[in-house]
């Protein structure tokens, strides 16, 4: 912002220095030389006035261009990102955590994004465990059943359901 400051007080000096170069007339030689000069800068000064104006308002227009430009960017890139990041939890890959420029806007976001990330994780770590223990379970099932036969239809059936389970939390 202070660069922007910088460029629109150089503009308004250069337009502040051209507008005395135009203007400066020595005066004081004698009445009619000096009604003379007077009389020739009046008829200069309407055009004087609108090149000036023309010039403020390009600095202006320009200034405020590149004020423009630096704020999208601010925000647009930002926005790519977190495009990117939804992109890759929606396709369920690993997310890195969003890091934005110090000259980026919404940095709160970027730390909203990396809270989801990490309680993501911590859901798929606890989620993996599940699918662990569930596994386990099975095995133990198929382990205890062959030693059993005599209950063989009623593991069985727990076994089914289980394995329902398992599979169903694979697919989820």
């Amino acid at each position: 912002m202070a660069r922007f400051a910088v460029l629109l007080c150089c503009g308004f000096a250069v337009f502040g220095l051209g507008l005395l170069a135009a203007l400066h007339q020595r005066l004081g030689l004698s009445y009619a030389k000096d009604l003379a000069i007077l009389s020739a800068l009046q008829a200069q000064l309407p055009m004087i006035f609108i090149a000036g104006g023309m010039t403020c308002m390009a600095i202006l227009s320009a200034t405020g261009f590149v004020l423009a430009l630096y704020w999208t960017h601010a925000v647009s890139g930002p926005l790519v990102r977190v495009q990117r990041c939804l992109q890759q939890l929606a396709g369920r890959q690993e997310a890195g955590a969003m890091r934005f420029r110090s000259t980026d806007q919404l940095h709160p976001l970027a730390a909203s994004l990396d809270q989801l990330i990490a309680a993501r994780r911590s859901q798929r770590a606890a989620w993996e465990a599940g699918l662990m223990k569930a596994d386990q379970a099975m095995k133990d099932c198929e382990a205890f059943s062959a030693q059993h036969p005599e209950d063989a239809a009623g593991i069985r059936q727990r076994y089914g359901l289980l394995q329902q389970v398992y599979q169903a939390m694979q697919q989820g």
